[in-house]
């Protein structure tokens, strides 16, 4: 079991937190983990609706869960997280909205724009531009299988 504990910016300063402990920044706080403790260990969980596999982006549903985001805008489920764990319907599963997300299998180009996309694995590097369905971003490729998150608000292409 991992240390997760918040350190106030004047208390505490970042560069002497070593580099591999050092996980995210949020509100003037850090949130550190012991080396080789897994991200999906120190992110958020959250009840899931339906299957979904670890990578894909997820929406919040009115109901509290989260379902496998859609670019069909009449669905209502813009992406907010990416799961860390594939899971079905009444699992708990870990989702990140700012750390590293890796993907097992994908085959990104270092560099490129990520958006929400139909498809088993609901990333692509090609923008969904079909008149009334949400064209979002959702990070950028850090490697062939590594996003880093930078979801923005989903716009209803025109």
């Amino acid at each position: 079991m991992g240390l997760n504990e918040n350190i106030g910016r004047n208390k505490l300063r970042d560069k002497s937190l070593p580099y591999h402990i050092l996980r995210n920044r949020r509100n003037n706080s850090v949130n550190y983990t012991y080396e080789g403790e897994s991200t999906a260990e120190t992110a958020d969980a959250i009840e899931l609706g339906e299957t979904i596999a670890a990578g894909n982006a997820i929406a919040l549903s009115s109901d509290g869960k989260a379902y496998k985001a859609s670019v069909l805008s009449a669905d209502n489920k813009p992406a907010f997280a990416f799961l860390l764990e594939s899971g079905e319907s009444g699992d708990i599963s870990h989702y990140s909205t700012e750390q590293i997300v890796n993907i097992p299998g994908a085959t990104f180009t270092p560099g490129t724009r990520l958006y929400l996309a139909s498809g088993t694995l609901n990333i692509s590097d090609e923008p969904n531009e079909t008149t009334g369905n949400y064209y979002q971003l959702l990070g950028i490729a850090k490697s062939a299988e590594e996003i880093i998150p930078t979801i923005n608000d989903a716009i209803i292409f025109e």
